[in-house]
Order: structure tokens, then C-alpha cells, then sequence
């Protein structure tokens, strides 16, 4: 089995099968300029961004201080939030106690953990009654 030759060149349009299309395999057959098509478009991307931006020297912290710079609560990027919240909002895992988790559902709101619907667990037939 060969591979196909990829070429950095932007394919202005992506050829589609026809019913009638042949199949053909090989370097130029018609079953595989798709493949090579898309292929060759993304080498081009690819040739594209390393000519625009070379990654091998970016760090964690050098796009954190890049970051930085850009954010705030004038922008559209605020990373200390979470969806618009601060972390102060959020139950920590430590901190959650079933009384916790209780009084956050409590009755007082109407809401009844122990019921479906309002059924209790007996309102619901059983597996082995189902089927048997």
C-alpha cells in the first residue's frame, strides 16, 4: 500500500464523486483526489502557521503572561470568572455535607429528593414484575 504525496497548495475547490465515477484507486485515480485534495490543503495550513507562528518556544507562562495583558473586567476575555461567576460562588467538595446538599434542595422550596415525580420508590413497579 502507498501513501499519498502531499504538496503545501491550497485546493481552491474539492472534487466530488460522481455516480458514475469509476472506481480507481492509484496516484491518480479518481477515488483518491479527495484525499489528496484535503491532504494538500491541510499541509498548507500547516506550512502556514509554523510561517506565522513558531511554537516550539511557547510556554505555559508565556501565554498566561500574554494573557494578562489582555484581561480584565473591561474585556471580553475574563479569566477569573466562570461563567460570569467568581470562584467564591462554587461549593468546594470539602465543604459539601449531605445537611448542606439538603438545605440547598430543602423542602422549603419544594422540591422532594425522596420522590419521582411524586411517586415513592413503592409507586414504581418492580423489575421482577415487569419481567417475568
Amino acid at each position: 500500500m502507498a501513501n499519498l504525496t502531499e504538496s503545501s497548495t491550497w485546493e481552491d475547490n474539492i472534487y466530488q464523486l460522481a455516480i458514475t465515477d469509476p472506481v480507481m484507486g492509484g496516484e491518480d485515480g479518481i477515488s483518491n483526489i479527495q484525499a489528496s485534495q484535503l491532504a494538500n490543503r491541510t499541509q498548507y495550513l500547516l506550512t502556514q502557521l509554523a510561517t506565522k507562528m513558531d511554537v516550539d518556544g511557547i510556554s505555559a507562562s508565556d501565554i498566561l503572561e500574554l494573557l494578562v495583558t489582555v484581561d480584565g473586567a473591561d474585556s471580553t476575555l475574563d479569566a477569573d470568572l466562570l461563567d460570569g461567576y467568581e470562584a467564591s460562588a462554587f461549593v468546594l467538595d470539602a465543604d459539601l455535607t449531605a445537611a448542606k446538599v439538603l438545605a440547598l434542595i430543602g423542602a422549603s422550596d419544594g422540591i422532594d429528593a425522596d420522590t419521582l415525580d411524586g411517586l415513592r420508590l413503592r409507586g414504581f413497579p418492580s423489575y421482577r414484575k415487569l419481567y417475568r
